[in-house]
């Protein structure tokens, strides 16, 4: 049976209706996968009909990137309000990556398995892509402030050495879960963690300073 809503107009039914969807459709994602959400499922799960389902979302794959996006809506929250706590240029960098590396890396987000679901749908990659481009949004003026003419590319570089902290940190996590002869233990992944931040910080830095101005 479908909850009672308790809303004042029609636009704030539809508003926490589809906030619900949302929702329900995450569980269901972290509880599998992003490609297995399917809108019978959904529905099921809502207590609505499959039919009211498609009246909040065209298909499975606007579904997903509309989950994806509210993902990286509190991705872009985290990372903006760990660099606003920052004074120094250099300490921003440091807590926009370490905000990210935590988030990447929680094991609780879907950004990098939920891109399958929506490879097929060019206008959903695209959306994706462009929601992603403004997480870099609170280091472009902290690279100005250092000196640096070519933020494009300080940009691309500096999401490339996170990428490659958060796949190495994930990759001792599986080990540690996988390898039961020898298991790394849970101290050894936290320092690993911490290396790893810690060389992505020197790693940006180093890259700011061979693209600044002269």
């Amino acid at each position: 049976m479908s909850p009672k809503i308790n809303t004042e107009t029609t636009r704030q039914q539809r508003e926490w209706r589809r906030e619900q969807l949302l929702s329900v459709a995450l569980q269901l994602a972290l509880e599998s996968s992003p490609q297995e959400v399917s809108m019978t499922e959904l529905a099921r799960r809502a207590g609505l009909s499959r039919t009211s389902v498609y009246e909040y979302f065209s298909s499975t794959s606007d579904l997903i990137t509309q989950v994806l996006t509210q993902e990286l809506e509190e991705y872009r929250r985290l990372v903006n309000e760990a660099v606003l706590c920052e004074m120094e240029p250099e300490a921003k960098v440091r807590a926009w990556i370490e905000a990210s590396l935590a988030y990447i890396t929680s094991g609780d987000h879907l950004l990098a398995r939920g891109m399958g679901a929506i490879s097929s749908n060019p206008e959903s990659i695209a959306l994706f892509r462009r929601k992603h481009q403004a997480l870099l949004a609170p280091l472009e003026e902290v690279f100005f402030s250092l000196g640096v003419t070519d933020t494009k590319r300080a940009l691309t570089l500096t999401q490339a050495i996170v990428d490659i902290a958060a796949k190495n940190i994930e990759q001792s996590r599986t080990s540690r879960d996988a390898d039961q002869d020898a298991p790394i233990s849970q101290s050894d992944t936290e320092i690993l963690a911490r290396s790893e931040l810690s060389i992505a910080v020197n790693l940006v830095l180093a890259t700011l300073s061979t693209l600044k101005s002269d």
